[in-house]
């Protein structure tokens, strides 16, 4: 668990803490958090390996993930933006991890967060 909360507040760093804001004031909330999503799934490449079901899927999990982390934490900073962040993605991986253990198909973490499969 602690492994996947260091991992993610990793990634948290770049998406939520430099790029989110830098990008939210150039183009607003929702159209930065909308390109940080779509850059958030594009850096998982390895997805796009997968069915095209799953990659879309994927694509529009971070996308729908990236906006409700933008709107939720849109005027917080440092710390707790990062820690907040990085916790929401811990448990998101972690999800999909229990998900995949217990699924023979690939596209079922994703269906699990409502994105179609």
């Amino acid at each position: 668990m602690v492994a996947q909360l260091v991992g993610a507040c990793g990634e948290e760093v770049g998406w939520r803490c430099f790029l989110q804001p830098l990008l939210r004031t150039r183009l607003g909330t929702i159209a930065a958090s909308v390109t940080v999503g779509v850059l958030w799934g594009a850096w998982h490449v390895q997805v796009f390996a997968q069915a095209p079901a799953y990659a879309v899927g994927f694509l529009t999990a971070t996308v729908a993930m990236s906006v409700v982390l933008g709107i939720a934490l849109d005027g917080l900073g440092g710390w707790r933006r990062l820690l907040y962040a990085g916790g929401f993605h811990a448990l998101v991986n972690l999800g999909l991890l229990l998900s995949w253990t217990r699924s023979p198909e690939p596209s079922c973490p994703c269906s699990a967060l409502g994105c179609p499969a």
